[in-house]
Parts: structure tokens; sequence; C-alpha cells
């Protein structure tokens, strides 16, 4: 098995800073489909109870904070995570009655079970190297979680463009075509099957999954979306 990665791994490196530089303003802060269904739905699955206020919740990976002001509609107390000192300070220019952290999913700088929900939206799924892998990111994730807190988050999946032509070892994918063009020789932790997702969760428990596959001009993009509560 692989060892660390290189130095300049992509999910740290100021290529992040400098993609969201790129996005036009305003910028998208709707919602991801699958974030507004689990929080909001009622009918004819309801995935969480809808007693929000005051609750807290980190949203990891949060990008420019696409899924903050949805969030905070909700009542709930939101704090960031981002991996690049620049992407933090934009946050807080942003948000600036937020906190917000820099570290990765393997490496959240915040005490034990302090959060009712983490979200990880395009993101948990990244990893900083082989050894530890996906299941360092899952263990840091369930101790920032409070018991019978929820963890909802997304997953690639085999068809997704991200995986064509990708290197494979040992269930792990080596980015080489990445359409956003600073990806490349990043790895991620794909999910091949739904069916082996919940083995990958140790300390929680699987309660939602939801599948999403969709093409347009070529581009597939194929998704997992999950909840998982803290035994």
């Amino acid at each position: 098995m692989s060892e660390a990665l290189n130095p300049s791994d992509k999910t740290s490196s100021s290529a992040w800073g400098g993609f969201y530089k790129t996005l036009e303003n305003p910028v998208n802060f709707f919602p991801e489909n699958f974030i507004a269904r689990i929080f909001l739905s009622k009918n004819p699955v309801q995935c969480l109870e809808h007693d929000f206020k005051g609750k807290r919740l980190l949203d990891i990976g949060c990008g420019h904070g696409r899924h903050i002001p949805f969030f905070e509609s909700l009542g709930l107390q939101v704090d960031g995570l981002e991996v690049t000192d620049e992407q933090v300070k934009a946050l807080q220019q942003t948000f600036p009655t937020l906190n917000f952290y820099k570290g990765k999913s393997a490496s959240i700088p915040v005490a034990d079970a302090q959060y009712d929900y983490l979200a990880a939206v395009n993101a948990i799924y990244y990893v900083d190297d082989l050894e530890s892998g996906f299941e360092a990111n899952i263990k840091e994730c369930t101790r920032l979680l409070k018991s019978g807190g929820y963890f909802i988050f997304s997953m690639v999946g085999a068809e997704h463009s991200l995986i064509q032509n990708a290197h494979i070892e040992n269930k792990y994918a080596q980015i080489q075509q990445d359409f956003l063009g600073f990806r490349n020789d990043t790895w991620l932790r794909p999910l091949w099957d739904k069916d082996e997702l919940a083995d990958l969760l140790p300390g929680l428990e699987l309660q939602k999954t939801g599948e999403v596959k969709e093409t347009l001009d070529g581009f597939v993009r194929h998704i997992y979306y999950c909840m998982a509560k803290k035994l």
C-alpha cells in the first residue's frame, strides 16, 4: 500500500483557494438538493426531527460557504472548516459572526463531542494518505459528534467522471483527468457499491442513503448522499 502522498497534495494546497477565487459574484448560496431534503423533508420520508434551533453544526469543507445561510435559516449555530488560511480568511469576511477553522477531515482542531450535526458535502472522501485512509476521516468526525449526533455527507460513486481513467489502488482512486483542472494526482475513496458503506462507518449507524446519477454534456455526476448517527 502507498505511503503518504506528495507534500504538494491538492487537498491542502493553495489551489483550492484559487478555485474559489475564480467563482463569479454573486456566488451560489443555494444548498445541494440532498442537503435540503435531509434537513427539511417530512413526506414521504422524514430524515431528521426538525428541532434545530440552538444546536451546533460543523460544515466540513464548506468552500465559499454555500450551505451556511441555509443552515442558519434553520436556527443552527454553524462553524466551518476549510484547508487553507486564505479560505478561512475569506469565509470570515463573508460571515464575520461565525467561527471557521483551518484543518482537514482527518485533523480538525476542535474538542471532542462538540456538535449535534456534521455536514460534509463533496469533501469527506478526499484522503491525505493511504496508510490512514478514509478511516481516519470517519474516526475524526465521530470524535466531534455528541452522542446521538448526525453526520450528513456525500460520497463519489463509481460512475462519476472523476473516476474515469483514475489510477485505482486498494479501493482508492487517484484522479488523472480532473474537469476542474487542479485535482489531478489527488486520492479519494469512492463508494464502489452502496452495500459497503455501513462497514466504512465504525462508531456510526447508517440510517439513510440516497443516490444521484446525472449526465450533462458527457460529464457524469454520480454521488451517494448519506446520513449516519453516532452510537
